[in-house]
């Protein structure tokens, strides 16, 4: 177990580092929007870069909340390690959006590039699909749905069903 001191100088690095992330987060999100006006949104976007920006908002009051559970509503505490893993994601998503739509512009059909980042993702999705396959095959909601189940299977299937 960490001691008291360690414990307050670990909180003040991720307070610092946070506000940190909140002000960079605030001049990206300035200087982008500018350049969005700047360009003017006529006609379509691209499907990437409406996401991108729905993203951004949806990573606001995410923002807003933790902050605000942090430092006024200690009585909500709990919640504060799900906000926080809810705002790496969507920061990790918001800065993978761009990159991967680079990459695969940039890369002819066929390429190394494009091979390498379409198997990427492709494995991303599916170690993502099994791994809430396997915690929903472990949950006592799935074991009594399959009580239930194997009940109708042999209501359905005995003789006096047929009758």
């Amino acid at each position: 177990m960490r001691d008291f001191a360690t414990t307050n100088r670990l909180i003040a690095v991720h307070r610092i580092v946070g506000y940190l992330f909140v002000i960079l987060f605030c001049i990206m999100s300035y200087s982008m929007s500018q350049k969005l006006a700047g360009v003017g949104m006529t006609g379509h976007p691209p499907t990437y870069l409406v996401f991108h920006i729905a993203l951004v908002l949806a990573l606001v009051p995410l923002l807003v909340w933790k902050i605000l559970i942090a430092r006024r509503y200690k009585q909500s505490q709990s919640s504060l390690k799900a906000l926080g893993a809810a705002i790496v994601v969507v920061s990790f998503v918001l800065v993978a959006i761009p990159a991967f739509s680079e990459v695969l512009r940039s890369a002819s059909p066929g390429s190394l590039g494009a091979r390498l980042a379409t198997s990427l993702i492709v494995a991303v999705c599916l170690i993502q699909c099994a791994s809430v396959l396997r915690k929903s095959l472990k949950s006592p909601a799935s074991k009594k749905i399959a009580r239930l189940l194997e009940f109708l299977h042999r209501q359905t299937h005995s003789p006096d069903a047929e009758a």
